[in-house]
């Protein structure tokens, strides 16, 4: 007996093949939607999940920017403002992105059912230096490179669809306070089918906007942060289908490949040719997707679902003043796993065994980083001239896990149509922190030769035979005349490891009483390193007011608990793995002695709970003819939230009647507090109009209207890093000097009081378009024209800047103050032709333009420099941006 999907399919693809066939069969009960809008849907009872699906992933304006930017229709997220922009558009990490107010970290990213985030240190956003930066940042642990919040960078190409849980989840899913993104990768199809594309756009095709302050610096790319001539092209090759009924296998494949042109190696004045031109160093972003996945049909009952994904990924950097300071940037990723399906008569039973290994390290050219005096040895900086890159660090995070979840069939209890399901989650996480071994030597322990000394032949930390030396090296730390030796540096060497089991269980009832539908569930989820267990109940319930599924009301109360990261774990650990090595002050020749100085740590913590979030949500949707009308109000509470104290840790020598109500004998001369006294408050508000069904003229459009509004108040910044600690005047009275007091709108405050400075857009209109033309028939061949608009118009906001040093009663405070960014409107589009060719296979080509109108955006604002010799600039976003791609499927 025929089933009826295989009936409708081969009714579909008859009526494709051959418009002249007409087909009538009677007594079939088939429904279909075959125009239903492909724009996004949701898949959840209460409307907390939307997902998006292939034609629109395909139809999006969205090329270069991972799964986050398919997302930009969503109206619980918010994007970093300052991470694309004007002047890094060969950039190619994966957008950041905060859910509900929620810092961008503590979403849960998932890929067929297994976890990719990058739980190593997503607090801190990479630096793009030679970890220059400020000492007295909680993140500043030298050597240290940071993370970015996706273990993985993601190409959407690979995925069937993305589905997003923003509010009223279910206890399925944990580990998130904002919410879950959750990609499936794409199944294979029967037959034999494929695709390949090339993409392609450059400096050439992009409006550079910037700040007048730093065009020297991006005519003449001295800086790396200022990408004046780039290229950028994106490679796809899928090849899928079934070698047997019941076996199919997809391979799918993607390059991105961008590099600029033109790095100026303005400060290296020794690799000057003779006719003084300077030197230009090429610097490449690549990132690669390789997904081989097969489907098995074991049995009528039994399907195993094997998936294999590799992403290498790896940028090289330089710093323009210091001589072999390039380094690589690596983000390599592997995922496995194996899922295996079984249907029973009355439940279905669910595994995934997976393994994943995540990679965020530094590969540098040179094994130290040493600050020489200028001289006829080392001639290629001003007064100092800079040598090394820091040397190699290894971060890997490593995760064993097994999920398993069973649902059963509904059953009718005492009138109450009931669907039960429950889950087990268990993982074992390792995270390592490696140092290969390097020094690093600083101008503060120079000591000068005297007369007659000379260097021992093979003392790598000291120079003689002086014949030039830069004016402004004090006498006291080098001889003009005859040269000087460093009597002390910092080696870093060894490995921080930690280790993270969790264990997690879920229950979940839906039930069905007549109009009224809720969902009743609780997750339990345990892990050894705080040897914590936490509860999150869960509820939703969704009522139809008229029973035709046209009048929705929800409501929903729910608790989420977030991600244990490994850097507070391994945060001392990382501290301990300095020495000091050491020598006399007056040069003999002798070696170093070299003995650990992680005695005492830096950072300390209250016994750490697991922060989470409280969530009071309301829905109300209504259906009018095609078009759907969605209402949404989201309350959530961050509570437990992660905070990072300063303290300045020296007794009051100068006052002994005064003293520093900071000090700690047990931890080093600053340390730092992590405690649970963050917390935070969002309002947000949705609203939704969507057409339901394609109208039909002249092909078939949809449309999807969003506005939202979120108000976030916190207590704490969402990164530890993203401003400075500005430390100046410091004497040993950590309490006179008050050095977590900034100065912000002319009031003295708590630095960590200072308003968030990124995700803070208040209110954003995004309206999308989606256009398939009637096809026109050339006879030979017939064209299909497809056209996609993402209009938005965000409001006026607020963020924070630091605008300089204010002196107050003897004392320096930084100094902030809001900066107003007006409102801002943007068009992207994308338009494509295909060709029909042989069979069921097509060129097409395809026009992706970013900023229609080339309108000028300020993004934010931002700080370049240590301390006080520091330049606020202003950030644009990019101006008008066009991408081409060509392809051919079958």
């Amino acid at each position: 007996m025929c089933k009826k999907g295989t009936l409708l399919m081969f009714c579909v693809c008859m009526s494709l093949c051959n418009d002249d066939i007409v087909l009538v069969i009677d007594d079939v009960n088939v429904t279909a939607q075959s125009h239903t809008n492909q724009l996004s849907s949701s898949i959840d009872i209460t409307g907390g999940t939307t997902q998006v699906k292939r034609s629109y992933i395909e139809a999006l304006p969205a090329t270069g920017g991972g799964i986050t930017q398919i997302l930009r229709l969503n109206p619980a997220i918010k994007y970093n403002a300052t991470q694309r922009t004007s002047t890094n558009a060969a950039e190619i990490d994966p957008d950041d992105i905060s859910i509900n107010g929620a810092p961008s970290w503590q979403n849960s990213f998932l890929l067929d059912g297994v976890n990719f985030n990058n739980d190593l240190n997503p607090r801190q956003s990479r630096i793009s230096a030679l970890n220059t930066k400020s000492q007295f940042s909680p993140n500043a642990t030298l050597p240290d490179i940071g993370s970015i919040s996706q273990g993985i960078n993601l190409d959407s190409e690979l995925l069937e669809s993305i589905s997003v849980h923003d509010s009223f989840v279910g206890a399925k899913y944990g580990g998130f306070e904002g919410g879950v993104v959750e990609a499936k990768t794409r199944d294979p199809r029967k037959g034999f089918h494929g695709k390949i594309s090339t993409k392609y756009t450059s400096d050439t095709y992009l409006k550079t906007y910037i700040d007048n302050q730093l065009l020297s610096e991006y005519k003449s790319s001295t800086n790396p942060k200022l990408q004046s001539e780039f290229t950028k092209r994106i490679y796809n090759l899928t090849l899928e289908g079934h070698l047997s009924d019941d076996f199919g296998l997809i391979f799918s494949a993607s390059q991105t490949r961008s590099q600029f042109l033109k790095v100026n190696l303005g400060g290296r004045s020794a690799y000057f040719p003779a006719n003084g031109e300077p030197q230009y160093n090429k610097q490449v972003r690549r990132s690669d997707n390789y997904l081989l996945k097969g489907i098995w049909y074991a049995s009528d009952r039994v399907k195993v679902t094997p998936s294999f994904l590799y992403t290498p990924a790896h940028s090289t950097h330089a710093n323009t003043f210091s001589k072999n300071g390039d380094f690589d940037i690596k983000t390599d990723g592997i995922i496995g796993s194996v899922g295996v399906d079984y249907e029973g008569d009355s439940f279905e039973l669910l595994n995934l065994f997976s393994y994943s290994r995540l990679i965020s390290s530094k590969d540098a050219s040179h094994q130290n980083f040493i600050t020489w005096p200028t001289t006829n040895h080392h001639n290629w900086g001003g007064t100092y001239s800079a040598e090394g890159a820091y040397g190699d660090i290894d971060q890997i995070q490593q995760t064993y896990s097994y999920k398993g979840e069973l649902n059963f069939n509904p059953v009718d209890l005492f009138g109450v149509n009931h669907t039960f399901s429950m889950g087990v989650e268990l993982a074992h996480k390792t995270g390592k922190y490696a140092i290969p071994g390097f020094f690093t030597a600083g101008t503060a322990f120079l000591k000068p030769l005297s007369a007659g000394q000379s260097c021992r032949a093979d003392d790598k930390l000291c120079i003689d035979d002086i014949t030039s030396v830069a004016s402004g090296i004090p006498a006291s730390r080098f001889s003009s005349t005859h040269g000087g030796f460093f009597h002390k540096y910092t080696k870093y060497q060894g490995k921080a490891k930690a280790s993270i089991n969790e264990t997690s269980a879920w229950v979940q009832d839906e039930m069905q009483i007549g109009r009224l539908t809720t969902r009743i569930g609780a997750r339990i989820d345990s892990e050894s390193y705080y040897n914590q267990t936490t509860f999150s109940p869960r509820f939703s319930a969704t009522y139809d007011v008229f029973g035709d599924e046209k009048t929705k009301i929800n409501f929903g109360a729910n608790r989420y608990h977030g991600r244990n990261i490994f850097s507070y774990a391994l945060r001392n650990a990382m501290n301990s793995l300095a020495y000091t090595c050491e020598r006399p002050t007056v040069y003999d020749g002798s070696d170093f002695v070299c003995k650990s100085n992680g005695s005492l740590p830096r950072y300390t913590q209250s016994n750490l709970d697991v922060p989470y979030n409280d969530e009071l949500a309301f829905g109300l949707k209504q259906q009018i003819y095609n078009i759907d009308a969605t209402f949404k109000f989201i309350k959530r509470y961050g509570r437990k939230e992660v905070r990072a104290k300063s303290y300045w840790n020296m007794p009051n020598y100068y006052n002994p009647l005064r003293p520093n109500p900071h000090y700690n004998p047990n931890y080093d001369n600053y340390y730092f507090e992590y405690d649970n006294s963050g917390k935070s408050r969002s309002d947000i508000y949705e609203i939704k109009l969507a057409s339901v069904k394609d109208f039909e003229f002249y092909g078939s459009h949809g449309f999807e209207l969003i506005f939202n509004y979120i108000d976030t108040k916190r207590n704490y910044n969402t990164e530890d890093n993203y401003l400075e600690r500005d430390f100046y005047s410091i004497d040993y009275d950590g309490s006179a000097k008050d050095i977590d007091k900034v100065i912000y709108n002319g009031a003295i405050i708590d630095r960590n009081s200072l308003p968030s400075a990124d995700f803070n857009e208040p209110w954003e209109i995004k309206l999308l378009t989606m256009h398939k033309f009637s096809p026109i028939n050339l006879g030979f061949t017939k064209i299909k024209t497809n056209l996609s608009n993402f209009f938005s118009y965000r409001g006026k906001h607020e963020s924070i800047v630091r605008v300089g040093i204010t002196k107050l009663d003897g004392q320096d405070y930084a100094t902030y103050e809001n900066v107003n960014f007006g409102r801002a409107f943007n068009w992207d589009a994308k338009l494509g032709f295909e060709f029909g060719a042989v069979k069921n296979s097509a060129f097409f080509v395809n026009l992706e333009a970013y900023n229609v109108l080339n309108r000028r955006v300020i993004a934010g604002k931002f700080i370049d420099g240590v301390g006080k010799n520091t330049k606020t600039y202003t950030v644009y976003e990019p101006g008008r941006q066009l991408w081409f791609e060509v392809g051919y499927k079958w």
